[in-house]
Parts: C-alpha cells; sequence; structure tokens
C-alpha cells in the first residue's frame, strides 16, 4: 500500500493500494524481487487488465480469465478475487466500481 491509502475493500495479491480502495497497477518491484520471471510478470499484467481495464463488469471478466489465466500466480489473483467478501478495490484508472459487482 501506498502511504495515505485507506483500503476497506479486498485488495488483490501483487497489486498496489492507492488513495481510498484504488489500485493502480501490479507491484512490478515486489514481483522482481520476489523472483517471478518475466513471462509471470507479463501474465499477470494481462491478467491486470483483463480484469480491471476491460469494458466487462467483474463478474464476466473474472469468468473469462478463468479460461484463458491457469499459471499458478494468475489463479492465486483469480482465487482471491472469487473469494473476497468485501469487494475488490478498482483501478484508478477504471470509472467503474468493482466493489459491490462479486
Amino acid at each position: 500500500m501506498q502511504g495515505g491509502s485507506a483500503i476497506s475493500m479486498d485488495l488483490p495479491p501483487f497489486t498496489v493500494a492507492s488513495r481510498s480502495n484504488d489500485m493502480c497497477g501490479l507491484n512490478t518491484v515486489g514481483l522482481r524481487r520476489a523472483g517471478f520471471s518475466p513471462q509471470q510478470r507479463q501474465e499477470l499484467k494481462l491478467l491486470y487488465h483483463a480484469l480491471f481495464r476491460s469494458n466487462k463488469n467483474l463478474r464476466d471478466a473474472l469468468a473469462s480469465a478463468r479460461q484463458e489465466f491457469t499459471s499458478p500466480p494468475a489463479t492465486v489473483m483469480l482465487e482471491f478475487i472469487a473469494a473476497a467478501k468485501r469487494g475488490v478495490c478498482s483501478d484508478v484508472s477504471g470509472s467503474r466500481g468493482f466493489g459491490d459487482d462479486l
């Protein structure tokens, strides 16, 4: 989380929080430090865009992404989002909120 962030919703793994219940992308520095390969980081980037920057609502984006992204890191993110109870933080570049979508 960035300093000054206020989070009351679920923040997906591998992401960075900013402001209030917002995400500003993947934690690429943390992923590199944790030893994620360039291919794993690229897949997570594509997954992030498919989930949070597409024109689909989160439920539809999640269903589509489960068919396309099957690596262990992608599965961790997908399962986390599917199990979210408090709603999921939204991407700051998007105009849609995802909190009530699941």
